[in-house]
């Protein structure tokens, strides 16, 4: 076993530039991965399957302008520029079975593909909250949930979001601009206080109640209420929040549940085992994306929900598909923004609870600088935008504490 682990997935197995490839998952990841085959030189057939219909669109504003305006998602590129890619687009199927050793995908239109390398990027599905599925119980994930949850907020004027996560904290943002109420429930003691700490946390959640947003913290959810609709929520602590209209926002969940018995290695919680340049344990099958379980450089497995890490993955991957001298790992910072209201939080690096070891004003913003020791581990803004590019710098520098209060300070 060597140090990074590597030991443990396939050898690499480049395809020639004419060698087709089979790619699962339609978003960010999947497209991003095919315009970069193609500028790498691939010219071999390339096709990508998508469970739905629509074209790759992005994702992030759905949360927001999409909420907010109601119009459709920005595609990730204009429909008439697909020609130019020559990709077989395999949209409104989904992908159902995975035979690893012979790189065949499935389809539920009973279609096989087989390709010289298969790329997994199947993304990942929203947790609900148990019991039936009742309307007025919303998740967000597509253009069709954003466009249904909008209907029933615009109509309720009112809206309950069970989980203070960033997707929960954008969609109470959108709703009060929306004009409804806002009941947001967390579990833990505060929005966003399991990624950000306690104190960075404590300042969104000021943002929150400044705009009116009722918060419920340290409750969770019993029981949903309702026959024929939701009605309301029935707190840990005894309490009844009436609701007809409530986004469950607590997570997402790979969607992978088809690759049980690919013979694959996938991690307890479902996402597909990779090793740092995107190979999993069967020869000339990768996964990127919020599906896959990346190796960091200290040898963990980790997945990454970010609209950037997609992006790099994808490149990672396509430049290690195409024959070229050795393997490129994915090296770069972590980045993650999210917008409420006119703020923009922005987390670099590693950012995570017990690790925050200073916070300072940065011009009308905050900054929170996340440590191990004096070792710079993460940095969080709050409303410090220009600073983003100087902390993913100082994070690859192998910056310290005083290196990096003094760069941010500048």
């Amino acid at each position: 076993m060597t140090r990074d682990g590597s030991a443990l997935y396939a050898p690499r197995m480049s395809i020639d530039p004419v060698g087709s490839v089979a790619v699962v998952g339609a978003g960010l990841g999947g497209l991003r991965l095919v315009e970069e085959l193609r500028r790498c030189g691939h010219t071999g057939p390339i096709a990508l399957v998508g469970e739905e219909s629509a074209h790759p669109y992005d994702r992030p504003p759905l949360s927001k302008a999409v909420l907010q305006d109601g119009g459709p998602a920005p595609l990730l590129r204009p429909v008439e520029d697909y020609a130019e890619l020559e990709v077989d687009l395999r949209l409104g199927r989904r992908a159902t079975a995975l035979d690893a050793a012979t790189r065949s995908l499935t389809l539920d239109d009973g279609c096989v593909l087989a390709g010289d390398a298969v790329v997994l990027a199947p993304g990942a599905t929203p947790r609900r909250l148990p019991g039936p599925s009742l309307p007025g119980l919303h998740v967000l994930r597509t253009q069709d949930d954003a466009t249904a949850l909008r209907q029933d907020v615009v109509r309720e004027g009112r809206l309950a979001v069970v989980g203070g996560g960033f997707l929960g904290c954008e969609v109470a943002a959108s709703a009060r601009r929306l004009g409804a109420e806002v009941d947001l429930v967390e579990l833990l003691a505060g929005p966003l206080v399991r990624v950000l700490g306690p104190v960075m946390a404590e300042r969104v959640a000021a943002l929150h109640r400044e705009r009116g947003v009722r918060l419920h913290v340290g409750v969770g959810v019993d029981q949903v209420l309702g026959e024929d609709r939701v009605e309301g929520l029935h707190l840990s602590d005894g309490r009844v929040l009436p609701a007809r209209t409530v986004l469950v926002g607590l997570g997402v969940v790979p969607s992978t549940q088809w690759l049980a018995t690919s013979g694959l290695a996938l991690e307890p919680d479902g996402g597909v085992r990779c090793d740092r340049f995107g190979r999993t344990s069967a020869p000339g099958v990768w996964a990127l994306g919020d599906a896959a379980a990346w190796q960091d450089a200290g040898g963990t497995h980790r997945r990454v929900e970010h609209w950037s890490s997609a992006v790099e993955q994808a490149a990672v991957v396509a430049q290690n598909l195409v024959p070229a001298d050795g393997l490129v790992p994915h090296s770069r910072v972590s980045y993650v923004w999210s917008d409420q209201y006119d703020s923009t939080l922005q987390c670099v690096g590693e950012v995570a609870p017990g690790t925050e070891a200073e916070v300072f004003p940065v011009g009308p913003g905050l900054a929170a600088l996340h440590a191990d020791g004096d070792r710079l581990l993460g940095v969080a803004l709050l409303d410090a935008r220009r600073q983003a590019g100087r902390a993913r710098k100082l994070l690859a520098a192998g910056s310290d504490l005083t290196q990096a209060r003094a760069a941010l300070l500048r």
